[in-house]
């Protein structure tokens, strides 16, 4: 490919003797010539060049003035003045519009071919480092999730500095959220085998994404990656209810068409500084939420191996589960929706009407099979549960039977 050329100057016999000795370098191509400033503009704002050659002294609009509105037209232009005069003011203000070569008539062939040989390796370099910072912006966009899935990951482990973090930042086009809101979700697939059987958890995060992208689109930009196995989401927000409206909305959407149970976190700011650091108190909060699933079900694995003693306690299970008992109570609420004690007396409850099939036992014996000291403790408690005495149930049981 050639390079594109524009010659411009008044004097019609040094135009065309430029031109000729252009003619002389196979990689460059004369497209245009002006024989004055303004005739110049207007061919600037309609052809690209690669190479310009102008003379300072044109009528309308001189050179220099020229240069100062070709920057504006074609920024990455090299530009070469050609004149007679070797004025100081004129070498200045050629500096100060970043001109490439100042170029003295009448010209020297050998000093004008050293010329064009830095000018088109000037261009080479210029057109090789164009190329490559386009393949890096499109390696950036193709990889971006995974560069900022890194950054994040790095502040976590405090890796970085604070003029880092802006620098990542600046790069990988956080710092243009100034109210921003970060959500994180975990999808904690459901244990039906015949429905997770077509859903991998690949297909489900991929299919999340899309949904969070969808949803979310009203906040735009809109971010989202993967790391430490939660999905995050980075959007524009401007209140805390913008968030929570659509938050609720997601949720509902992936639990309708997907096998999950989607357990969120978000917080919201207005300093891209704290970004890193929201990100982190995110991460901890949802790896705490993350363990709930295993903790509630090693507590109700304990209770039902352990329901038919009387001690068993709140405090005994939060032993087994290696966590405080007000955390344990808190959280078993919170995914229960009823307390460890409420939970703990359904399940007693539950295997005594599964006694009472078996009519050699006494009632004072299903009593302490379910962890119950006392027929009379049982009896209460079980008529404050079922709204019946336990007597009452067995009898009417056996009724319905007949």
């Amino acid at each position: 490919m050639k390079y594109k050329v524009l010659v411009a100057d008044d004097e019609y016999m040094i135009r065309k003797g430029m031109i000729k000795l252009l003619g002389k370098y196979s990689d460059l191509e004369v497209v245009a010539e002006a024989e004055d400033g303004e005739q110049a503009i207007e061919l600037a704002e309609k052809i690209g060049f690669d190479i310009v050659f102008v003379d300072i002294n044109m009528p309308f609009i001189n050179g220099l003035q020229f240069i100062e509105k070709l920057k504006d037209i074609q920024p990455n232009a090299i530009v070469n003045i050609i004149t007679g005069y070797d004025k100081f003011e004129y070498v200045r203000q050629a500096l100060r519009l970043e001109v490439f070569e100042y170029i003295l008539k009448p010209l020297n062939e050998k000093n004008f071919e050293d010329t064009i040989n830095r000018i088109t390796d000037t261009l080479v370099k210029k057109r090789s480092e164009e190329k490559y910072l386009q393949w890096a912006k499109s390696a950036l966009g193709r990889n971006k999730h995974g560069l900022i899935e890194n950054f994040f990951d790095q502040c976590a482990k405090q890796a970085y500095s604070k003029e880092k973090v802006r620098e990542e930042m600046q790069y990988l086009g956080l710092s243009q959220y100034k109210q921003y809101s970060l959500g994180m979700f975990f999808l904690e697939q459901l244990e039906n085998a015949d429905i997770r059987k077509h859903w991998e958890e690949q297909l489900i995060y991929y299919a999340a994404e899309n949904i969070a992208r969808e949803l979310f689109d009203r906040l735009a930009p809109v971010i989202t990656f993967f790391g430490k196995g939660f999905l995050t989401l980075i959007c524009r927000t401007e209140t805390a209810n913008e968030m929570e409206v659509i938050l609720r909305e997601y949720i509902e959407t992936v639990e309708r068409f997907m096998p999950v149970k989607v357990i969120a976190a978000h917080k919201s700011g207005d300093d891209t500084d704290q970004m890193s650091r929201i990100y982190v108190t995110l991460l901890e909060q949802m790896n705490e939420l993350k363990s709930y699933p295993s903790i509630i079900k090693k507590v109700k694995q304990f209770i039902h191996s352990n329901y038919q003693r009387e001690a068993v306690s709140l405090l005994e299970a939060a032993e087994y589960v290696n966590l405080s008992p007000q955390h344990l109570s808190r959280i078993f609420k919170n995914k229960m929706g009823i307390t460890f004690v409420d939970y703990l007396t359904q399940v007693r409850i539950g295997k005594a009407i599964e006694l009472f099939q078996d009519e050699d036992l006494k009632m004072y014996e299903i009593a302490e099979r379910v962890g119950y000291t006392t027929q009379h403790y049982f009896s209460s408690v079980f008529k404050k549960e079922l709204g019946i005495s336990p007597i009452d149930y067995k009898s009417n049981k056996k009724k319905l039977i007949i």
